[in-house]
């Protein structure tokens, strides 16, 4: 059974293991290397109801087999992710920009006459100690507020 796939065909010249297993076959659509903008096919795993393709991204310079887009900066992408955006040309086009990358910054707040330090109580740990507003004025008198 293994030797039918191994063997070569002779019309041929080639096994049949390899006319079936071969390499995938891409299709490019014929407007590609029109296109002024395009869309990139993100292959990774996606969330429910998240498009398989961003964009869209503006073409500088199409080629062959890649394509120069301007994603962020210039960027060099294979032309087998790409798919032509088919745009009104009355609506005004909102480019996608980079998406962001790392943390985001975290907005300090200011401190209040509560939290200022010459009030503020800890523990031996280091974690802060808030007197609730009903005790504000009991804490000053029974030395609560000045541990």
């Amino acid at each position: 059974m293994l030797g039918i796939h191994t063997t070569p065909k002779e019309n041929l010249n080639t096994p049949s293991a390899e006319m079936t297993h071969g390499t995938p076959k891409s299709s490019v659509p014929n407007d590609l290397h029109m296109a002024n903008f395009v869309f990139v096919r993100r292959d990774t795993r996606r969330k429910p109801l998240q498009s398989p393709y961003d964009g869209p991204y503006q073409v500088i310079h199409p080629g062959n087999k890649t394509f120069q887009l301007l994603i962020g900066e210039q960027d060099t992408v294979s032309i087998d992710i790409l798919k032509p955006a088919h745009l009104d040309i009355n609506s005004p086009v909102q480019v996608a920009q980079s998406p962001n990358r790392g943390r985001p910054r975290q907005i300090t707040p200011s401190l209040d006459k509560e939290q200022s330090p010459k009030n503020r109580v800890t523990t031996r740990l280091g974690r802060t100690i808030k007197t609730p507003s009903r005790f504000q004025r009991q804490s000053t008198v029974l030395g609560w507020g000045a541990m």
